[in-house]
């Protein structure tokens, strides 16, 4: 079984499935603030297409979609959920890293868009997220609008938090002292998921340079399984390698049995495996206004309406 899952880490496989344990519960209440009438969608990290097709039974005027994600196995799994719309509605796939946004062809489509997606995805272009944001700005069209989701995990003094602090107690069940852990990911290039994440205020700031902040909801991100051995899979298909190939190309399967121990030690012990608050902000193309007197990113945050 543990082969089963070091391959499944390597491939990042069986992301349908494990994505219910999280990333799918926030579907519904991300597009609860979507507007109904929107004619063209883009996802960006869009994975396996599982946001995208929810959107499109949301939206029934829907005719252009893009899907882009830097994973061709993922892009693939979503051709083909996606292949039923296509009756209805022209799609393009395109395989990019984020950090690195790609030039979009006018001849290949919508090259704007009505509503634009990015879920649990903006920790992994640290440093560039302004160069995304950016991008996304430049793409959404007047009365458009950029759906985001960050998560905002409680850190320790060496940035570790949520996933970070999982993989850590599973390190120090492989031997590793727990004081060591850090400077291990520093020196292997590996940076803890709770350093690439913008605080909230730095967020906001952010994205106040660039679009009006329509408001915010915020809500409690729990990870539960049934048990240590799903949170495995859950592992493998969210995080990959990331975080095992610290220890090596011959102890994947002992990182991946540690990290499926500490997760069902968290289960008896505490219900859950981690817990961090989830932010959904909802941005609008930015009113016509000089950048020197865009308003406090502070008075921005009010509560979206319905």
């Amino acid at each position: 079984m543990t082969q089963t899952v070091t391959a499944q880490a390597a491939r990042l496989g069986g992301y349908d499935d494990a994505s219910r344990l999280r990333q799918a519960q926030d579907t519904d209440w991300v597009l609860g603030f979507a507007d109904p009438t929107a004619r063209s969608v883009a996802d960006l990290g869009c994975g396996i297409g599982s946001l995208l097709a929810a959107a499109l039974d949301r939206l029934p005027d829907a005719v252009d979609a893009l899907g882009l994600d830097r994973e061709e196995s993922r892009l693939a799994e979503a051709r083909r959920k996606l292949a039923p719309y296509a009756t209805r509605v022209r799609f393009r796939f395109v395989q990019a890293d984020l950090r690195r946004p790609p030039q979009l062809a006018d001849d290949a489509g919508s090259t704007a868009f009505d509503l634009v997606t990015l879920t649990a995805v903006l920790h992994w272009i640290h440093p560039d997220e302004e160069q995304l944001v950016r991008w996304i700005s430049m793409r959404l069209r007047p009365g458009g609008a950029f759906l985001l989701t960050t998560h905002h995990p409680e850190h320790d003094e060496y940035g570790f938090g949520g996933s970070d602090d999982l993989a850590r107690q599973a390190l120090v069940r492989l031997g590793h002292a727990a004081e060591d852990v850090p400077r291990l990911l520093a020196a292997a290039g590996i940076i803890p998921i709770a350093v690439r994440t913008l605080s909230v205020d730095d967020t906001a700031t952010l994205l106040d340079a660039y679009f009006d902040i329509d408001g915010v909801d915020e809500r409690p991100a729990l990870v539960r399984a049934a048990s240590g051995e799903e949170y495995q899979r859950f592992h493998a298909a969210t995080f990959g390698t990331y975080y095992s190939r610290l220890v090596g190309a011959d102890r994947q399967e002992d990182y991946f049995r540690a990290i499926g121990e500490v997760a069902q030690h968290r289960l008896d012990t505490d219900g859950h495996i981690t817990q961090m608050p989830v932010r959904l902000w909802r941005c609008r193309p930015r009113a016509s206004r000089p950048a020197e007197t865009a308003r406090p990113a502070e008075t921005a945050r009010q509560p979206i309406g319905g």
